[in-house]
């Protein structure tokens, strides 16, 4: 009945390690796939896809009314300066996440303000003073993804090109 029950506390640890392991290292892996894949079809780690239709799954159900910029970043190449300045739209954002997936800065058009500039620093390296209309972020990973987002109040290929040509990532990447 020992035996029985070191073996139940034993799978039970081992069930815990493996169930931790996997919470800690999957969204890591995940986001290491989506920034290879976003590299891979994009011109300097920036990509501007078409709007997306009932087709497209590249996005877990992206939205119709949306039109995407994804640039990548790794600021073991130097700081990353995310300059957008969309045309009159319902709704922007401009997101960075790290390479775990966390969200770690957001600017849209209702906080923004005059501000149309974030700079992505290297964890390890000092924060750069900056002018009120740039804001600058230090990165919690040298790795990580940038999205824009613009809601198009009409699928006018016109004003989506308009849009993505608005966004543009440089340095970093």
């Amino acid at each position: 009945m020992r035996s029985l029950a070191r073996y139940f506390v034993l799978f039970v640890v081992a069930a815990g390690l493996g169930f931790v392991v996997v919470i800690w290292q999957l969204p890591s892996f995940i986001m290491g796939k989506l920034i290879d894949r976003v590299e891979a079809s994009s011109q300097n780690g920036r990509l501007a896809p078409p709007l997306p239709d009932d087709k497209a799954r590249s996005i877990v159900l992206p939205s119709p009314d949306l039109a995407y910029v994804l640039c990548t970043y790794d600021l073991a190449k130097g700081s990353l300066a995310v300059t957008f300045n969309p045309p009159s739209l319902p709704y922007w954002s401009v997101a960075a996440y790290a390479d775990n997936t966390d969200n770690f800065a957001v600017i849209n058009d209702r906080n923004s303000g005059e501000m149309r500039q974030m700079i992505l620093v290297a964890p390890d390296k000092p924060m750069p003073l900056a002018p009120p209309d740039i804001r600058v972020v230090q990165a919690p990973s040298t790795r990580g993804l940038i999205l824009f987002r613009g809601l198009m109040p009409n699928r006018d290929p016109a004003l989506q090109q308009q849009v993505q040509q608005s966004v543009s990532c440089r340095g970093g990447n």
